[in-house]
């Protein structure tokens, strides 16, 4: 969208038109990027990700894609309140990552190299988050010039949001709370 400049200023995330309740922009602010160097990295990455994500269940891809916008703007609209505008994949191209890694996790018991995979794919997550938080530049996107600098709480919030994705249908199996506590509450009440 960084060709369209009318239709950039209508679905970017910006906080002003946000909070004055133009809420699509939680959603819509992700697919509008500054450059197609911003576009170019960011699709790389969700691409990889997604299509190997897809090839193990595409509901759960799909309600990553659905939910990661809209809770990494709304961690963005409460953790960076000075961000006056956002646009760009990155976080939800981190969440698919993280979803990604989550699952080769999952899988370790069955398959020692998923283990090995999960746990590179977390460090190097972990590596290019703390890169970019404490130097504010993006380590992928090297078009500088663009006007436009890295957000890490989005990646971060990316990761979350996988997380909490991935623990979801465990929780649900419990009855909406650890093994644990669930026995430990029918116990009580039998």
């Amino acid at each position: 969208m960084f060709a369209l400049p009318s239709l950039q200023a209508l679905l970017i995330y910006d906080r002003e038109a946000i909070l004055a309740g133009e809420f699509w922009r939680l959603f819509s602010g992700h697919w509008v990027h500054f450059s197609g160097t911003h576009l170019g990295c960011n699709v790389a990455v969700l691409a990889a990700a997604g299509l190997i994500l897809e090839s193990g269940t595409a509901v759960r891809t799909a309600r990553l894609l659905l939910v990661a916008p809209w809770f990494i703007s709304a961690g963005l609209l409460v953790g960076e309140p000075q961000l006056r505008c956002y646009g760009g994949l990155s976080g939800i191209a981190t969440a698919a990552v993280v979803a990604l890694a989550l699952d080769a996790f999952a899988r370790r018991r069955q398959d020692p190299r998923a283990g090995w995979t999960a746990a590179v794919l977390l460090l190097l997550f972990e590596l290019k988050t703390t890169f970019e938080w404490y130097t504010h530049r993006s380590l992928f996107a090297l078009d500088t010039d663009a006007g436009y600098s890295v957000v890490p709480l989005s990646h971060l919030l990316g990761g979350l949001v996988a997380l909490i994705l991935h623990l979801l249908p465990a929780a649900r199996s419990a009855g909406g709370m650890p093994a644990s506590l669930s026995r430990r509450f029918k116990a009580t009440t039998d």
